[in-house]
């Protein structure tokens, strides 16, 4: 005979030694799954198991989602113990399957892992390229790879911004040609999806940038990233000052040095093998004071070059930048 729980109201004893005769339900989620993921989605059977001993009343069971992107999961039916999880994304889920005797509530986990891997992409060779005119068409080699997941083909992109107009020859494949229309710089991007994950590799491509840089430091397309000034602005007289600098670093910096130490052997020279008379050291001091009074010269025109130039706008120090060239 089976007794209710409403005909034991009244007596105590009873009630208290029925319920405390109950059991939570045993529940069994199933094993861990791992399966690969599938457009448009993918579905996973969640098999579970209750094992109950019916006190007070038949048991009810729900299937949830705890951990995971629950907009990616759908549980149907999800009061069933068997029951099927469809799966529009990859990545890992953990379920649980909860059964309720009215009492006590007994439940387990199963974790479940949709495989798929992003595309691995990349651009051969380096990321900053300098193209002189007429070196069109440029090849571009790109590579992209993946693990046939969800699909078994991958969607190839090239694409580009720059000043003017890019031609691809081949925009949907791994390598391609590309011509530019004018001179400057142009940011290229190689991307493939697989339908899921997109992943992009990016080259910048200076087209028109000069194989040197010249004496004066304006009106050219690439700005040269070793000095402190931009090369691309419109030339102006103030830029005259950068040219007279430059001819001064020359000067003191290179060749002056050069001067001494033929001075310094010539000098040398004369004195361990006397070569000449007194007139040959009087024109060899005659020399030293000559150019000990250039350099002086150039050194205080080289800091007032440099002071000048810092009152016109220039990231140049008073001392400038000696020590790079």
């Amino acid at each position: 005979m089976r007794i209710r729980a409403q005909d034991l109201v009244g007596n105590t004893n009873q009630a208290e030694e029925f319920f405390s005769s109950n059991s939570a339900p045993i529940v069994d989620a199933g094993a861990d799954q791992s399966i690969n993921f599938g457009l448009p989605s993918v579905n996973a059977t969640l098999t579970g198991t209750v094992t109950d001993d019916g006190v007070p009343a038949a048991y009810s069971v729900e299937w949830r989602l705890i951990e995971g992107d629950a907009s990616k999961v759908t549980i149907d039916p999800d009061d069933s113990e068997t029951t099927t999880a469809t799966f529009t994304g990859s990545g890992s889920y953990r379920f649980e399957l909860a059964a309720d005797d009215g009492s006590t509530i007994g439940s387990d986990t199963i974790d479940v892992i949709v495989s798929n891997n992003p595309p691995d992409v990349s651009i051969a060779g380096p990321a900053v390229r300098e193209v002189d005119f007429g070196f069109l068409p440029i090849v571009l080699e790109g590579s992209a790879a993946d693990d046939g997941l969800p699909s078994s083909g991958l969607d190839i992109q090239w694409s580009g911004t720059g000043p003017g107009m890019i031609t691809f020859s081949n925009p949907t494949g791994e390598n391609t040609k590309i011509l530019l229309s004018q001179a400057g710089v142009y940011n290229l991007t190689f991307r493939a999806t697989d339908g899921e994950f997109t992943r992009e590799a990016a080259v910048e491509m200076r087209y028109g940038a000069p194989a040197r840089y010249g004496l004066l430091p304006c009106g050219v397309i690439i700005d040269d990233p070793t000095t402190p000034w931009d090369e691309t602005e419109p030339c102006e007289f103030r830029h005259l000052f950068l040219l007279l600098q430059n001819v001064l670093n020359f000067a003191l910096w290179k060749l002056v040095p050069l001067i001494i130490a033929v001075l310094v052997v010539a000098t040398g020279a004369i004195f361990f093998f006397q070569l000449g008379g007194p007139e040959v050291m009087a024109k060899a001091r005659t020399i030293w004071s000559a150019v000990g009074k250039g350099v002086l010269i150039l050194l205080f025109s080289w800091l007032f070059l440099n002071f000048l130039l810092g009152i016109l706008g220039f990231d140049i120090s008073i001392f400038g930048r000696w020590y790079e060239f």
